[in-house]
């Protein structure tokens, strides 16, 4: 059989182009998966962005942190990829998302990077009922504020990933948290596949040859 270069070329560039788009895309359009939580966790069919979402409420309040939590998403990840999420607080600490943090932690036995956006991180919290966007690369060290271990080895050994919404201020007043959190997405880094189309180019080349 004979490979034509441009034909693999083409396909190649497909392949690339497909994967970088989303390698690990949860919609929730179906379900939650294998994601728990410290608090009630349901799968909300008909709020999301655009339809289904993963739906978190604290009801005693009292400043207390809700986690999300998955096993299957972090064994997607690898140092190099790109980890990113949709989410909307409906009521949290108040002032409008201003003295709220919204937290990423991967863990790798016990060893553990977190990043926060909000009020005692980067970046700003999107205003409460609109949806907002958090996206890191996860070998960039800059985009962690605490690194217990080996950055890249955390994350090509990652045993669970935690999305927090959470408030500095633990046990100021009633606070209870409802946040949706939806198309998490774990993209890999365009090296892990320039690799493998030039992989199946060299192959491609020898049988023609053959």
């Amino acid at each position: 059989m004979i490979y034509r270069t441009s034909t693999l070329v083409a396909a190649v560039a497909a392949l690339a182009t497909a994967g970088a788009a989303s390698a690990s895309l949860q919609d929730f359009s179906a379900g939650i998966g294998d994601w728990t939580s410290n608090d009630a966790v349901s799968h909300n069919a008909g709020d999301g962005k655009p339809a289904g979402s993963m739906h978190v409420v604290n009801s005693d309040g009292f400043g207390r942190n809700s986690n999300l939590t998955s096993v299957a998403t972090a064994g997607e990840m690898t140092a190099g990829a790109d980890f990113s999420f949709d989410y909307k607080i409906n009521a949290g600490m108040g002032y409008n998302g201003a003295y709220d943090n919204v937290r990423v932690t991967v863990r790798s036995g016990g060893n553990y990077a977190y990043a926060k956006i909000g009020y005692t991180g980067t970046g700003t919290i999107a205003p409460y009922g609109t949806w907002g966007t958090v996206s890191l690369d996860l070998d960039n060290a800059g985009n962690w504020d605490f690194i217990s271990g080996d950055l890249n080895t955390i994350m090509n050994n990652a045993t669970s990933v935690d999305i927090f919404f959470e408030t500095p201020f633990g046990g100021f007043g009633a606070i209870p948290w409802d946040a949706q959190v939806d198309n998490v997405n774990v993209t890999p880094e365009p090296g892990s596949l320039a690799l493998l189309g030039l992989g199946a180019l060299a192959l491609g080349r020898r049988r023609r040859r053959a």
